[in-house]
């Protein structure tokens, strides 16, 4: 069995893309949250737990110190929520259920959906509306909750040929057939972790050639295939395939495996490494599901050292 992808993430691109190409001309609203956990206003969010009647006394007045505290140290008085604790992400969910709700319902939506701050919302157009109409109204709702519209990450159009979603790029979208690739900027990242792996060999080499070779070949393995992040909380799967299952169109897997060729004529003096680095690809570790275990625990560290300093 297949270990699952993000369920929330999995089902949206699902839907998304089943909706992208059924040939219908939507008019396409997509609206990123401005700071939105910060913005998240604590006399609307208390309101709603309270009236919900779901929390015992106890756990109110723990969740009202949190966001008392966290007003205080960040300055924002009556609002924000810190981020990286897990109950943030809860108390974020629970303030937009009754967003989520009326955008679900307002006339001529199709399809909606929001991945923590990144809504999109598909209208089915009728006589006399309006793509801007349609955003308004997305809006207004934003503001009933006292948050700002991110103007520089939205978008309202009827899309021609692509749109940009949660990490995916579709294409040729509103047609019969939708083609689903990754964005350009995921697409960027693989790129420059790629080229930081060998930045990182040439530049290991001299001092320590064998950990720089071992390195060398755990990164690519690492991106071009599959793996289980064993030793964080979510155990989650994660690699080529399985933080990128939708897609349908593999020609950016082909560019980044001509890369990883270049890098391997150019940047590699052993015939043995050379070799060992031709076995991989990141065609075959997506179409195979190539799955690959790393087992020490200070592995990831060492393998993602390379990319978090650029080299």
């Amino acid at each position: 069995m297949e270990p699952p992808a993000n369920p929330g993430r999995f089902k949206i691109v699902t839907q998304l893309s089943d909706c992208l190409s059924d040939g219908f001309p939507y008019h396409v609203v997509k609206l990123d949250v401005q700071e939105f956990y910060e913005s998240i206003d604590h006399s609307i969010l208390l309101t709603k737990l309270k009236s919900d009647q779901l929390l015992s006394a106890t756990t109110m007045r723990l969740i009202e110190r949190l966001l008392w505290d966290y007003a205080t140290v960040a300055g924002t008085p009556g609002r924000g929520l810190p981020r990286g604790v897990g109950l943030s992400a809860i108390l974020s969910e629970l303030y937009m259920r009754d967003f989520d709700d009326r955008i679900s319902t307002l006339e001529d939506v199709t399809f909606y959906a929001r991945y923590v701050d990144d809504i999109i919302v598909l209208f089915a157009p009728t006589k006399g509306s309006t793509i801007e109409g349609y955003r308004k109204k997305a809006v207004e709702e934003l503001r009933r909750k006292r948050l700002i519209v991110n103007s520089t990450k939205s978008r309202e159009a009827p899309p021609d040929t692509e749109l940009t979603y949660l990490g995916y790029e579709f294409r040729e979208v509103l047609r019969t057939s939708c083609k689903v690739l990754m964005s350009d900027a995921k697409f960027q990242k693989y790129k420059s972790r790629l080229d930081a792996s060998f930045t990182r060999y040439d530049r290991q080499r001299a001092k320590n050639p064998k950990k720089a070779y071992r390195l060398l070949v755990k990164r690519v393995q690492y991106l071009t295939g599959n793996t289980q992040l064993t030793h964080s909380k979510q155990n989650a799967f994660v690699g080529i395939y399985f933080s990128n299952p939708h897609f349908t169109d593999l020609s950016q897997l082909k560019r980044l495996d001509d890369a990883l060729d270049t890098h391997i004529r150019k940047q590699t003096h052993s015939a043995s490494l050379r070799a060992k680095l031709q076995q991989y690809s990141f065609q075959k570790g997506y179409s195979e599901k190539i799955f690959r275990r790393f087992h020490r625990k200070d592995e990831f560290e060492e393998i993602t050292k390379a990319w978090k300093y650029g080299q």
